[in-house]
């Protein structure tokens, strides 16, 4: 994941740069605030203000920057970890002047606003949510649950209240990387581009490896695996033990 940090980077980049046009162009203010993941940028109108509970710490043009750092985004779990499931203390999301609530069985929070950026946490459905912003076009809300915060798609929850006054954010996201689901277990890993090279590795099933290159037909991955007996290697696996997840489109380096 970290090898697709400039990428993450550049994405950010181009929002914040997005974000300051815009505030220079009207009565708006923007706020900066470096975070454990990357850095936050909001864009306040005038007079608008968000409340973050429990500390009730308010946030808007008059606030300082640093302060923004409360409402950082949630860290990217390592692959194969079991997501958190929060909720937030009944009537909190409520006390607000504007909520959201889980429209759908199951719904992810996201590290970015779209659903090539990394899965942080899932929340049951008619979980209530705290709005703390949104991207520029409305299309997803910056959340947060307990002291989980990410993104949800504006398609499946259902807003209560006034959430006008909430602010744009940017937030630093981690675009998922490419991984090889394998459901079985047993499967070898090799040194070299062929069945008949070294097993370095017998894989463990039900779970994903990263995919860190591929020959040129595509018919084996170079995977970052964690093996049967719990060491991690890296080698060479056929594509037919398994499929291929690459949901933000990944370009995949040939290596021979």
């Amino acid at each position: 994941m970290r090898r697709l940090i400039g990428l993450c980077v550049a994405i950010v980049m181009t929002l914040s740069v997005a974000i300051v046009a815009n505030a220079q162009s009207s009565s708006e203010c923007i706020l900066v605030a470096p975070t454990n993941q990357g850095e936050i940028a909001a864009i306040f109108l005038e007079g608008d203000s968000v409340n973050v509970p429990p500390q009730n710490i308010i946030l808007n043009c008059d606030a300082d920057p640093g302060e923004l750092a409360a409402i950082e985004r949630a860290a990217s779990p390592d692959l194969n970890t079991l997501l958190p499931i929060p909720n937030n203390p009944d009537g909190l999301a409520e006390s607000q002047s504007g909520y959201g609530i889980v429209n759908t069985s199951f719904a992810n929070l996201r590290s970015g606003p779209g659903p090539a950026y990394t899965r942080v946490a899932v929340v049951r459905g008619s979980t209530p949510l705290v709005i703390l912003g949104q991207n520029d076009i409305q299309t997803w809300w910056y959340v947060q649950v307990g002291n989980v915060r990410g993104w949800i798609w504006n398609e499946i929850i259902v807003l209560r209240g006034d959430v006008s006054d909430v602010p744009v954010i940017a937030t630093e996201p981690d675009i998922t990387p490419p991984t090889l689901y394998v459901g079985f277990t047993g499967n070898p890993i090799y040194d070299a581009l062929s069945t008949t090279g070294e097993v370095v590795c017998t894989t463990q099933g039900g779970l994903e490896y990263e995919i860190l290159g591929r020959n040129l037909s595509a018919t084996y991955y170079y995977v970052e695996a964690p093996c049967i007996d719990g060491e991690m290697a890296t080698g060479w696996i056929q594509a037919i033990a398994g499929i291929v997840r690459n949901p933000a489109g990944v370009i995949i380096p040939v290596m021979n």
